[in-house]
């Protein structure tokens, strides 16, 4: 449940690959998964950026797809665009520049490539 703790916030890289490491968001290939990130008031953006983790020898690779949405109210929500999700060896920052967005939530909706997909730290930048 991502309301009990803290969670992909807490400036914590992971670098081995753990599926119960409950310092990362991992989903299998059955679903996509989705963070929705309280700013705790409206604020103008500037970026995001979304850590993943690679290792294809356990069929852990980054999202096949990830888009970021913003929303006022937390029900209505607008699409901002795709993160740009780089080849990585281990883990890399897939980010998203942003002109004109604003708003209280950020949603990022994560697609799941390979066997599993694991994000270990997003980031949303003030403008």
């Amino acid at each position: 449940d991502i309301n009990s703790k803290p969670f992909v916030s807490d400036d914590l890289l992971g670098f081995a690959f753990y599926y119960n490491d409950s310092n990362m968001f991992n989903t299998d290939e059955t679903m996509t998964g989705y963070v929705i990130i309280d700013l705790g008031k409206k604020a103008d953006l500037s970026a995001v950026r979304v850590n993943f983790c690679n290792g294809v020898e356990a069929g852990i690779q980054p999202a096949a797809a990830a888009k970021v949405y913003v929303s006022d109210d937390g029900n209505s929500f607008t699409q901002l665009g795709a993160l740009n999700i780089p080849d990585v060896s281990n883990t890399g920052w897939a980010s998203l520049a942003v002109d004109n967005a604003s708003g209280r939530y950020v949603k990022f909706v994560i697609t799941v490539a390979g066997t599993w997909t694991f994000l270990n730290e997003i980031e949303v930048y003030a403008a």
